[in-house]
Order: C-alpha cells, then sequence, then structure tokens
C-alpha cells in the first residue's frame, strides 16, 4: 500500500445569500381586517443562542451532556462548554473524532497514531485502545446506546477501480475488539463522521474529487459486512450533488438531520435518507451550520461563533414560519391598501407593480 495518505482536511466555505419572500395576490381587503392584521400574533421563540466566548475555528462535532453542557471539538482540540461557557481549558489536541460515554468518559480517537485515548471525568488521559496498522488508519467511531463502539478504518490508498478497502470493528467498553465487518466505499471518498441509526450506520463522506463534494450513507449489517442500502447527497437545485455541503449528522428515533452549509439550513431526513423538511434555516438567522447533535428533545448547531439550541417538541414550530410570514403579509396588505387608496387606484397593488411605479 502507499504511504501517502488522502487529504481529508475540510472543504473550503463556499458563501451563498439566499433570498427570501412571499409573492403577494391582488385581493383587497376590508376595514375589519385590516384591524384584526394590526394584531400582533405572538409566538414562543423555540431558538436559544449561545454565543461562544471566544474563537475556537470550525467545530467538527457536538456532543451535548445536559441541556446547558457540551463537550466540543475544533481545529483537533476538545473543549467542554459548561452552563453555555465556553471553558478556557483545552482537555486534549490532536484529536480527530471524540465519543462521550454514560459513564461520562470520553474516547478520543488520533488517525495517524492509530490510538483511542480515554479522558476520564478527573482529567486524566489513559491509553484505551491501540487500532489500526500502517495501511489501515482509524478514521471516525460512534458509540450505541449500549456503549458498543464502532470504528471506521480505510486504507491509505485505492485500487486500480478507485475503490479503498474498509472495515469497520466493534469495541466493547474494556477495549476489546468482538467483530469485524467489511465495508465498501468508491471514488476518493473518506468518512467523516458517523451514527448509529437503530442497527445500521449512518455515515457522512467526504469526497476529495469535482464530481461530489459530500455524501450521506446509510449502511445495514449483514452477517459477514455492512451493505450500503441508501443514500442522499443534496435537494437543491438542478444539480443538487454539485452544491451539496454538509459537515454534521445526528440521528434521533431512526430519523436524520444533516446540515447544509452552502445553502444555510439543517434538513430532516426519513429512515430511508429522503428529504421530508427543512428543521431550520436563513429565515431563522442560520450561517454557516457545521456540526449538529441531539439531546433529549433539543437539536444543538454549531454556527460559526454560535451554538443554537433547537425545541423539536415546541408545540407552535410548525406553525413558526408560517405565523411569522403572515404577520408581515397582513402588514404589507395594510400598506398597499393605503397606497392604491391615496393613488385611486381601487385595488391592492403587488409588491413587483410598486416597485415599477
Amino acid at each position: 500500500m502507499a504511504d501517502n495518505i488522502s487529504n481529508t482536511d475540510d472543504p473550503g466555505n463556499s458563501e451563498t445569500e439566499d433570498e427570501w419572500f412571499e409573492a403577494e395576490d391582488d385581493i383587497v381587503i376590508d376595514e375589519d381586517a385590516i384591524e384584526k392584521s394590526s394584531d400582533e400574533i405572538k409566538v414562543d421563540n423555540p431558538f436559544h443562542v449561545y454565543k461562544l466566548n471566544k474563537d475556537i475555528g470550525r467545530i467538527k462535532k457536538i456532543c451535548p451532556i445536559n441541556y446547558t453542557d457540551a463537550w466540543v471539538l475544533a481545529d483537533r482540540k476538545l473543549f467542554k462548554m459548561t452552563n453555555q461557557y465556553l471553558e478556557d481549558t483545552v482537555y486534549a489536541d490532536d484529536a480527530d473524532d471524540i465519543v462521550v460515554l454514560k459513564d461520562g468518559c470520553v474516547l478520543i480517537l488520533r488517525i495517524k497514531n492509530t490510538i483511542i485515548i480515554k479522558l476520564l471525568t478527573n482529567r486524566r488521559l489513559l491509553r484505551f485502545a491501540n487500532v489500526g496498522n500502517n495501511s489501515m488508519l482509524p478514521y471516525c467511531f460512534c458509540s450505541s446506546i449500549d456503549d458498543l463502539l464502532t470504528v471506521y478504518f480505510s486504507s491509505q490508498s485505492c485500487d486500480i477501480y478507485g475503490n479503498y478497502e474498509s472495515c469497520v470493528v466493534h469495541i466493547v467498553k474494556n477495549g476489546i475488539i468482538t467483530g469485524q465487518f467489511n465495508i465498501s466505499t468508491f471514488q476518493l471518498e473518506k468518512p467523516y463522521i458517523m451514527h448509529f441509526v437503530k442497527s445500521a450506520l449512518c455515515i457522512l463522506y467526504v469526497a476529495d474529487n469535482l464530481r461530489v463534494l459530500n455524501n450521506v450513507k446509510l449502511f445495514e449489517k449483514a452477517k459477514y459486512e455492512y451493505i450500503e442500502a441508501k443514500y442522499f447527497n443534496g435537494i437543491i437545485g438542478y444539480n443538487p450533488t454539485q452544491n451539496f455541503e454538509s459537515h454534521g449528522i445526528c440521528s434521533k428515533k431512526g430519523n436524520i438531520f444533516e446540515s447544509d452549509i452552502r445553502h444555510h439550513s439543517v434538513y430532516a431526513l426519513d429512515k430511508n435518507l429522503k428529504y421530508t423538511k427543512c428543521e431550520v434555516d436563513a429565515r431563522d438567522g442560520l450561517d454557516k451550520p457545521t456540526a449538529i447533535a441531539i439531546y433529549s428533545d433539543y437539536l444543538w448547531i454549531a454556527d460559526g461563533d454560535q451554538i443554537l439550541n433547537l425545541d423539536l417538541n415546541h408545540t407552535n414550530y410548525n406553525e413558526l414560519h408560517f405565523s411569522r410570514y403572515s404577520t408581515l403579509n397582513e402588514a404589507w396588505k395594510w400598506i398597499t391598501n393605503l397606497i392604491s387608496n391615496l393613488f385611486g387606484i381601487g385595488k391592492l397593488i403587488s409588491r413587483e407593480k410598486l416597485i415599477l411605479m
């Protein structure tokens, strides 16, 4: 095998400006309707925004441990957020991935050193397990609800057909390997983040070619291997695969969430990786979402210099956008009705017609 390792650095940011608008119908409103439209529609805010007190670079992974505290992996350094405040302490360097166990300990994966380090609750760092070798490197890992650890290994070079030799290994909490399963990938794809989705594995791949920026794939477990069952690589535009850039996935009750930095959004996917809805986007102030995670019913979103929490069970959330834009729409109708009366037009005018006047 070749000694060179494919570049796994994060793809560059690509900033786009999205404009949102609502088209209006030319409808005449009576006075009673105008009076009612002036009433403010009150919607409880399901968002909580935590401004980071220092710059730590792009956040690769968030692991919430309660409603206000979380472990944060950024720029290959391990930080901790306590009471919504980012501590100054760097708990570990050269960290490529992290997993938080049920006992509060943190496992730290180091790709080049092919080892997993265990951070105890008393801040002591211990060697947990040796993983990988000169030809197969550990790129990412995840843990199940019962602390079964799954580590993704990939070869440093591909064969003549562009395929990498890859496998996943199951490790129990004492560091003992209990199983190894083959997994196949194609064309310069390297694993970035992965999560358990019930008995399957959901893996976010970063591609180094120009054909596809990112892929999210779902692998189902067979007897000796994990078999690719579903995939998702974008939903926006005529050719979504050319513009889909994700840096985070997470799951809850079989549903999968993923971030899209180019479209300033976090999507919800079903168990078959089919798009169901946009949970949050630029209309909510989202700019460059990267790592995402779920604790209880709260979706954590890393967004530049801030972390957003979204209550997924908020009773009014499904009507949040509708209520917000309904208020704006009614205000617009009131304004255009006033203008039409002043100019004697006789009916409401649309925003497009007003711009042309």
